[in-house]
C-alpha cells in the first residue's frame, strides 16, 4: 500500500473520514482521500518525496506496505481519539466507536484489535 507524507501537519476530511498527517511521517490512506489529501499537499512516499524523520534507533519501525492497521496504529489513533475529548466519538460506556476509529487509522479494525490496544494503553 502507497505511504503518503505532507511536509506540514495537517488533517484531511473528506465524506465523514478524517486522516492527520505530522509533517514528515508517513501514513497509508484510504483511496476516497487521495485526491483531497494531493489537493492540500501532501505526496506519495516514494523515490522522489523523503520523509522527513526518520525512526529513533530505539523506536520500532512501523509496519510498511501492509493491507491491515498494526496495533501500534491502533493504540496511537485511540489515544488521538481520546486527547480530541469529543463526547460523539464514545459510546456511553466510553467505548470508542469502531467507525471513528476506523477513520482515525484509516483502515477496517476489528474490535479484538480495539480492545488489544486497550490493554496495551491501559498496562
Amino acid at each position: 500500500m502507497t505511504q503518503y507524507v505532507s511536509d506540514h501537519d495537517l488533517q484531511v476530511v473528506a465524506n465523514g473520514v478524517t486522516a492527520r498527517f505530522k509533517a514528515g511521517v508517513p501514513r497509508p490512506l484510504r483511496p476516497s482521500l487521495v485526491n483531497p489529501a494531493m489537493g492540500m499537499g501532501v505526496q506519495p512516499v516514494d523515490g522522489d518525496v523523503e520523509a522527513k524523520s526518520e525512526p529513533k534507533a530505539s523506536e520500532p519501525a512501523p509496519e510498511q506496505d501492509t493491507d491491515e492497521p498494526n496495533i501500534g496504529m491502533v493504540v496511537e489513533a485511540l489515544k488521538t481519539i481520546k486527547a480530541r475529548g469529543n463526547t460523539e466519538d464514545v459510546t456511553a460506556n466510553g467505548e470508542v466507536r469502531m467507525n471513528v476509529l476506523t477513520a482515525e487509522v484509516g483502515f477496517d479494525v476489528s474490535t479484538d484489535d480495539r480492545e488489544a490496544a486497550k490493554q496495551l494503553i491501559e498496562e
